[in-house]
């Protein structure tokens, strides 16, 4: 194709250089070289951007997205020091959320996540949050909803055709409390998350980082209030 129009330009110079009148058949070739140069640079144009999102397809479904949308189930524990703190009843929280999958190997397999998502968690025990004091013959219920920013380092066994596989996801939480400012609780805290499994049934473990009570409790074990998250959790997309 190259040559062609190579052939048809010399021949164009050549009629302009000699400044004679054109034949009717160089006023044809004239013609027709002025109308087919441009619907020829347009297909190269379409065929180069064509090539390009084929290519761009192509690497995308090597780093192919997985588990975007989660929600998750755990049973609460309460880990504490304190001899005299008593948990009750079924203790539970649910998560929800959306996490951007970010591949960062050549076949999808290793990922990074980012995200956003929410919480309600609800524990018994006989610790008072409003005063910070362990009551003696009372159990109070606490509830709170929370906003979560998570992160996650991802691997998985799968690719671009491979639906079913195991998976395992190492993340860090930003937790924001929505709770009463006069609270023990604290608004803010972290936590480590472990989530592992294959296919639909995936196990979740959370652990926080740092504490969710205040420091100006007066019991010194009870600074140290943290909250162990053991449960399930489901991705989609």
């Amino acid at each position: 194709m190259a040559s062609i129009l190579r052939i048809l330009n010399n021949h164009y110079q050549n009629i302009q250089n000699k400044k004679l009148k054109a034949s009717l058949l160089d006023a044809f070739f004239i013609f027709t070289y002025m109308n087919i140069r441009f619907p020829i640079l347009f297909f190269f144009i379409i065929s180069f951007f064509i090539t390009n999102s084929y290519s761009q397809d192509s690497l995308n479904l090597k780093k192919y997205r997985e588990d975007q949308f989660y929600f998750s189930g755990n049973y609460v524990l309460i880990t504490n020091n304190s001899n005299n703190l008593i948990q009750s009843d079924f203790s539970n929280k649910i998560s929800f959320g959306f996490i951007r999958d970010i591949p960062i190997s050549g076949n999808g397999r290793w990922a990074f996540g980012i995200g956003v998502g929410g919480s309600y968690t609800q524990f018994k025990s006989n610790l008072d949050f409003q005063t910070g004091k362990i009551l003696s013959n009372n159990i109070k219920t606490t509830r709170f909803f929370s906003s979560v920013i998570p992160f996650e380092l991802r691997w998985r066994s799968s690719s671009n055709f491979i639906y079913n596989f195991w998976r395992v996801y190492l993340g860090y939480q930003i937790n924001y409390n929505l709770i009463k400012d006069d609270s023990a609780l604290m608004k803010w805290n972290n936590t480590l998350t472990l989530n592992f499994g294959y296919n639909t049934w995936n196990f979740s473990i959370g652990y926080d980082v740092s504490p969710r009570t205040i420091s100006s409790l007066t019991e010194e074990s009870l600074k140290r209030f943290k909250l162990l998250t053991i449960g399930i959790v489901f991705y989609i997309l």
